[in-house]
C-alpha cells in the first residue's frame, strides 16, 4: 500500500478490514462542515452528515470486507493517571455536537459498521490492538483517522487514511509514505512526539524542539533514548542543555503518545463480515436530517451483504447467478420488426442513450426464465414500434421523466417508479435498482448495450412483484385508473406550457426595483453609513456593534443575521421592520421577477414546469423549474405577479379547486356529526371550526382565525 493522492481510488482486496477512528471524525466534520448544515427546525446536522460523506467514500471507493468503528469510553485512561494534564486543556464539546452525539453509532450500524468500545481505553488504543492482531494474522487493515499519532501503527499489512483537508480528502500511508512525510520509520512516532510534543492531547514535549529538528535527532540517533545516552554528540549548546533539562518530560511524552496494543477486545472474522447495510434505517435517518443529496445516493451503495441477495451494483457478489449469460440478444431493423418481438407477455421497456443516439431495449418476461430474449430497436422504427406495443403489455419506469420513453406513454401499463411511489409514498428516491434489490428481483447491472437492457429486465420483474403488493393492499384500481392516466395529462400539461406576460412582467419589476432602492437609502440612513446590506457579516457589524442592538446567536464567521434572528429583534429597531421587507422584496425579485422571463420559450412566450406526482406523501402535485406552486398569495405584489399569468387570445384560463375535498373524505370516513352537519348546511368548514376553537359566533371570526382553523383541520387530518 503505496502514499497516493487523495483523489486514488484502492482496488478491492479481499479480507480487508477498515477500522474508523469515531470521534475523531465526528470532530473533524463538526469544525470542517458549515455550522448552517441543519434541518428546517435548526437541528444541527452537519458533524452527522460529514460523517455519512466519510462512510459511503468507504464502502463505494475501497469496498472492505467489514468496517469496525472506535470510539472513547466515558472513563479516564492510564494516561490521566500518568499526567494528570493529559487533554485537559480540551473545551467542553460544543453543544450543537453534543446534540448531534447520540445518533453516530446509530448511523454506523445502519451502513453495517461494528461499533466497538471498552471501558478506560481510548479509541486509539482499540485501534492499536486491532492493528496488532491484524498483523500477526497477516491481514490487511486501514485505520481511517485525522490523529497522526496513529502513524505509529503502520506496518506492510496495517496502513493510515489520513485526513488532508475537510472530510472526505484523505491521504493513504504505508511505511514508505511515513518515511517520506516525517525522515524517520513508523516505530519513532511516538520518539517524535515526546520530543516535540502535541497540542492537540496536551503532551508537553520539549519546548523548542519543533517536529523538523526532532525528525533530525532520531534520523541521526535512532531513539529518543539513543539521543539522551548521546547527548554529548548534539549539536548546539541550547539545544544539548533543552535536552538535558527536559528529559523526564520527554520520556514521559513518549510514554503518552505510544498506543496501547492491549486493549481488552478480540475481534474475529465472522464478528465483521460485510454486514447488511439497512437502507430502510438509513433512509428514515437522512430523512429526519433532511439529507436529500444522500437519499439521492443510497442506491449507489454497494448490496454485498445485504439480506435480500439482490444485487443493485456491478461489482455484485460472487454467488449471484450471471443473468446477462442466459439472455438471447437481437438487434433487428424495420423488416424483423414484427417476426423477432414477442409481444404475447409483458415487456420490459428501458432506452439506450450514446454518441448513435437512441436505441430501445425489451425484455420479454418472465425474467426468471432460464434465457430471456433480449431485443435491440433503433429510433427510426417509431412508427411500427408504436403499432407492435399496441399489442401486449409494457412496462416502463419513469414515463414522464425519460424523454425517450414518453411516446410510450398512451400504451404503457405499468410504470414502476409510479408505483414504487403509490407502496412507500414517504420515500425520497425512486430509483430502480434500489426498489429491485428490496425487492429481490435478482438482475445485475450492466455496461453499455447491457445496462438497458438490465434496465428493462429489472422493471420487468420489479412490475411483478409491485403489482401483487398493489392488489393486496387495495390499490391496484387507483394506480390503473387514476394515477397511470394522471401520468399523461401531466405530460401534456408540461408540453403545453402557460403563458406569461413578459411585459407587464417587466413593469412590476421596474417598480419593485424602484421601491429596494428607496429602502436601501432608508436603511443606510438608519445605519449612519453606507454597507453591504446583502453581506452577513457587515450586517452583524452595523446591527450589533455600530447600534447595539442585542445579540441573538453567533455563528463561526461572526453574528447570525438570519430570518430568526430579524424576527427577534422585530420592534427594537427601525432598520430590522426594512431589513425584513427588503429580504421579502429581494427574495421575490430573484425567485420570480427575474427568473420567469429567462425560463420563459421565447418562441411561444409560454413556461414548461415540470409537475411532480410522486413527491409529497399527501398525493399533492408540486411543480420545479421553474416552481409555481409557491408564487405567494396573500400579499398585494404576489396578487401582481400571478395576474401575468394569461391566456392568450381566445382562451379562458380557468382557475378549478375541489371544495375541500379531502376534509369531506374525512367526514364520510369518520362520520363525525359535526362535521357531517356544516357540510350538509353548505357551511365553510374552516370558519365552523374557528367559531368553535375561539369560541365566537362565525360572523365575528376574522381571517387570522380561519387560517389557524385551517391549520387545525389539516393537522388532525394528516397526524400533524
Amino acid at each position: 500500500m503505496a502514499a497516493r493522492d487523495s483523489t486514488a481510488k484502492t482496488p478491492h482486496r479481499h479480507g480487508r478490514l477498515f477500522v474508523l477512528d469515531g470521534a475523531n471524525i465526528a470532530y473533524r466534520a463538526f469544525f470542517a462542515l458549515p455550522e448552517n448544515i441543519s434541518t428546517s427546525t435548526g437541528f444541527p446536522t452537519n458533524a452527522l452528515y460529514g460523517f455519512c460523506m466519510m462512510a459511503m467514500k468507504i464502502l463505494n471507493e475501497y469496498r472492505p470486507d467489514g468496517v469496525i468503528v472506535a470510539w472513547d469510553s466515558a472513563e479516564k485512561t492510564f494516561r490521566h493517571v500518568e499526567f494528570e494534564e493529559y487533554k485537559a486543556h480540551r473545551k467542553p464539546m460544543p453543544d450543537s455536537l453534543s446534540l448531534q452525539w447520540p445518533y453516530f453509532e446509530e448511523l454506523a450500524a445502519a451502513f453495517g459498521f461494528v461499533n466497538l468500545c471498552a471501558p478506560g481505553w481510548e479509541a486509539d488504543d482499540i485501534l492499536a490492538t486491532l492493528a496488532r492482531q491484524a498483523d500477526a494474522e497477516g491481514r490487511e487493515l486501514v485505520i481511517v483517522t485525522g490523529d497522526r499519532d496513529a502513524l505509529q501503527l503502520v506496518t506492510e499489512h496495517v496502513g493510515v487514511m489520513a485526513s488532508t483537508r475537510g472530510v472526505t480528502e484523505v491521504k493513504m500511508y504505508d511505511p514508505k509514505g511515513v518515511q517520506e512525510r516525517y525522515g524517520i520509520p513508523p516505530r519513532l512516532v511516538p520518539d517524535l512526539i515526546g520530543l516535540k510534543g502535541d497540542t492537540s492531547d496536551n503532551i508537553p514535549g520539549i519546548p523548542g524542539i519543533g517536529e523538523k529538528t526532532a525528525a533530525q535527532l532520531l534520523a541521526e540517533f535512532g531513539s529518543l533514548e539513543a539521543v539522551f545516552e548521546n547527548l554529548d554528540r548534539v549539536k548546539g549548546d541550547k539545544r544539548r542543555e533543552l535536552l538535558r533539562e527536559h528529559e523526564a518530560v520527554a520520556r514521559m511524552s513518549k510514554g503518552l503518545a505510544r498506543l496501547d496494543r492491549d486493549a481488552p477486545i478480540e475481534i474475529h472474522r465472522a464478528e465483521v463480515a460485510p454486514h447488511r447495510i439497512d437502507r430502510q434505517v438509513l433512509r428514515e435517518l437522512f430523512v429526519r436530517f433532511e439529507f436529500s443529496t444522500l437519499i439521492d445516493r443510497l442506491n449507489q451503495l454497494p448490496t454485498v451483504g445485504d439480506e435480500s441477495g439482490a444485487v443493485g451494483t456491478a461489482e455484485a457478489a460472487d454467488d449471484m447467478p450471471d443473468t446477462h449469460a442466459a439472455w438471447e440478444f437481437h438487434e433487428v431493423g424495420r423488416d424483423g420488426l414484427a417476426r423477432e418481438i414477442p409481444w404475447k407477455e409483458r415487456l420490459g421497456v428501458a432506452i439506450q442513450t450514446g454518441d448513435a443516439g437512441e436505441r430501445l431495449w425489451l425484455v420479454e418476461g418472465p425474467v426468471e426464465r432460464a434465457r430471456a430474449r433480449v431485443v435491440g430497436l433503433a429510433a427510426d422504427l417509431e412508427g411500427p414500434l408504436r403499432e407492435l406495443l399496441r399489442r401486449g403489455p409494457r412496462v416502463c419506469h419513469d414515463l414522464k421523466g425519460s424523454p425517450g420513453l414518453r411516446d410510450l406513454l398512451a400504451q404503457a401499463d405499468h410504470d414502476t417508479f409510479l408505483a414504487g411511489y403509490l407502496l412507500d409514498p414517504g420515500r425520497r428516491s425512486y430509483d430502480l435498482w434500489e426498489l429491485s434489490s428490496e425487492a429481490r428481483v435478482s438482475v445485475r447491472r450492466g455496461e453499455g448495450p447491457l445496462a438497458a437492457a438490465a434496465e428493462a429486465a429489472a422493471v420487468l420483474g420489479l412490475a411483478e412483484v409491485q403489482e401483487a403488493e398493489l392488489r393486496s393492499q387495495g390499490m391496484w384500481r387507483l394506480f390503473q385508473e387514476v394515477e397511470l392516466p394522471l401520468t399523461r395529462v401531466l405530460a401534456d400539461m408540461e408540453t403545453a406550457g402557460i403563458h406569461l406576460d413578459c411585459y407587464r412582467l417587466g413593469e412590476i419589476t421596474a417598480k419593485l426595483q424602484d421601491q429596494m432602492e428607496g429602502l436601501e437609502d432608508a436603511i443606510h440612513t438608519l445605519a449612519g453609513g453606507e454597507f453591504n446590506i446583502g453581506s452577513t457579516q457587515k450586517l452583524g457589524e452595523v446591527l450589533f456593534e455600530r447600534l447595539a442592538l442585542p445579540p441573538q446567536r453567533k455563528t463561526k464567521t461572526g453574528y447570525s443575521t438570519d430570518a430568526k434572528t430579524l424576527e427577534a429583534l422585530r420592534g427594537s429597531h427601525p432598520i430590522v421592520e426594512k431589513l425584513l421587507t427588503h429580504r421579502e422584496l429581494s427574495k421575490l425579485l430573484s425567485t420570480y421577477l427575474l427568473a420567469l422571463p429567462a425560463a420563459v420559450d421565447p418562441k411561444t412566450d409560454r413556461l414548461h414546469t415540470t409537475f411532480h406526482q410522486t413527491v409529497a406523501s399527501t398525493g399533492r402535485l408540486s411543480s420545479s423549474d421553474p416552481n409555481l406552486q409557491n408564487i405567494p398569495v396573500r400579499t398585494t405584489l404576489g396578487a401582481q405577479i400571478r395576474e401575468c399569468f394569461t391566456a392568450e387570445e381566445g382562451n379562458l384560463l380557468v382557475v378549478a379547486d375541489y371544495s375541500q375535498i379531502e376534509l369531506r373524505i374525512m367526514a364520510h370516513l369518520s362520520q363525525e356529526p359535526t362535521l357531517l352537519e356544516a357540510f350538509e348546511r353548505g357551511e365553510d368548514i374552516h370558519l365552523h371550526t374557528a367559531a368553535e376553537v375561539f369560541d365566537v359566533d362565525e360572523e365575528a371570526v376574522d381571517s387570522t382565525q380561519r387560517r389557524y382553523a385551517k391549520a387545525v383541520n389539516f393537522g388532525i387530518m394528516y397526524g400533524i
